[in-house]
């Protein structure tokens, strides 16, 4: 599932095969208008991300033969709109762009987006797409050009996100390190290159997300600790640094520590948000305190 940036839609991709956008005006309602989007025939959907606005979304489609994606769109978008009944209106089902088998035959696990905010990024949408192979790809939300392809080498990834301002991307994968590279913008704001600039090392596994602030990476380590990480001078081949360090709460009957499956943060960058099964935690990122939990938040 995917927020849009203004927080007033929301896009889930289910085992169904459907794609469904969430209208939001009030989050209160029993009932919410929705838009209903198929996947063309032959396959499912697996991931969502809006593009420029809330009135596109790309879609990933897994198929016998491959993954696929596709922009959808309103027909005629009215630029420069201030009204705010516009800028919430719901995507309507036609492909502005689509690509096939972009991932060879591999499985897409993630999308994530952001926008180019940092530097001279021109403020466009883009899209990081994660197979579950070793290779990554940078989409252009607006236009489906490909920016920018790293590969892990790391025999398998599990999930790829990318900083709010559009300069850093992190993968997780297969071994025991967080993989940062920096996405470098060209003057007319394109993409010029994308940098393998530091290596977060830690322990058995990682899955990642990045701080809202974007001066430091958080990411958590299953079965072993939670740690945090500054942003360091790597074009002089610093180090990253330990800001914290603090165990995983949760415990098995035998007092083993129990490793989360996923994690997010507040947008204030103060609380941790965690699940395990079932399970949703809320942590004070400050001491690692549980500050709630859910036991069952989803049966």
């Amino acid at each position: 599932m995917c927020f849009s940036s203004d927080g007033r839609n929301l896009a889930t991709a289910c085992a169904d095969g459907v794609v469904r956008v969430f209208k939001l005006d009030d989050a209160s309602s029993k009932s919410f208008k929705f838009l209903r989007i198929n996947v063309p025939l032959g396959g499912h959907a697996v991931a969502v991300a809006f593009a420029d606005d809330s009135s596109s979304i790309v879609v990933a489609s897994q198929t016998v033969t491959g993954c696929s994606l596709y922009m959808y769109a309103e027909e005629n978008p009215k630029k420069g709109s201030t009204d705010s009944n516009q800028q919430s209106k719901l995507p309507l089902p036609q492909v502005k762009w689509e690509h096939h088998k972009i991932h060879d035959k591999q499985a897409i696990l993630t999308l994530t987006r952001a926008t180019a905010s940092y530097g001279t990024g021109d403020g466009s949408t883009i899209i990081a797409s994660c197979s579950e192979g070793t290779d990554i790809l940078l989409w252009h939300g607006r236009t489906g050009k490909v920016l920018g392809h790293v590969d892990t080498n790391q025999l398998k990834n599990t999930m790829a996100t990318i900083s709010p301002n559009g300069r850093f991307l992190a993968a997780a994968a297969f071994t025991a390190d967080v993989k940062i590279w920096e996405i470098v913008y060209a003057k007319d704001g394109s993409v010029k290159e994308v940098l393998n600039v530091m290596q977060l090392k830690g322990h058995k596994a990682c899955n990642s997300t990045h701080s809202p602030k974007d001066n430091w990476s958080y990411y958590f380590v299953p079965a072993d600790c939670c740690k945090c990480f500054v942003e360091v001078r790597y074009h002089l081949s610093e180090d990253p640094k330990t800001l914290k360090v603090f165990p995983i709460p949760l415990h098995d009957s035998s007092g083993s520590a129990l490793h989360y499956d996923r994690l997010s943060l507040s947008p204030d960058g103060k609380i941790l948000a965690a699940t395990r099964g079932p399970t949703l935690q809320w942590l004070c990122l400050e001491t690692g305190k549980v500050l709630d939990t859910a036991e069952k938040a989803h049966d």
